[in-house]
């Protein structure tokens, strides 16, 4: 009879995590409720933190990663450089989002520690970067 529950805990311990991913994974995503943003550059010798104070440069980022829903962002392991020594991070309050670019210019995002990524135009990665190159972010950086 032990066997038994010990058996049916790990079923519905198994189960909530599997439910716990697929939601995950349909979870929209926003960075919209940011009012702070920092940029983090540890790469080839910089080591940058900063927050990115300019309220034009704050508006034209949380433009260009506007909500994304499920069907814009996708799930997997992509191999383009993502670093955490490389981010975004969106914060209000204690809430925040890390964006970590790829390093090897794709055009591709991580978001933050998950198996989550989204892609952007050339236009809008062109925006991105004249955006955080103020702040002393470069790429390629891989």
């Amino acid at each position: 009879m032990v066997r038994n529950i010990g058996k049916g805990i790990l079923i519905l311990v198994v189960t909530l995590l599997a439910l716990f991913e697929v939601y995950n994974m349909w979870l929209p995503f926003s960075v919209d409720f940011a009012d702070k943003v920092y940029l983090k550059f540890h790469y080839n010798g910089s080591a940058i933190d900063c927050e990115i104070t300019d309220k034009d440069d704050i508006r034209a980022l949380k433009r260009l990663f506007r909500t994304f829903s499920h069907c814009d962002v996708l799930t997997g392991t992509l191999s383009c450089g993502f670093d955490p020594s490389v981010s975004l991070t969106f914060q209000r309050n204690n809430k925040k989002v890390m964006i970590c670019p790829g390093g090897d210019s794709c055009g591709s995002f991580h978001i933050g520690r998950s198996h989550r990524y989204f892609f952007v135009s050339e236009k809008e990665k062109e925006r991105f970067y004249n955006i955080v190159k103020k702040y002393g972010m470069t790429f390629p950086c891989v």
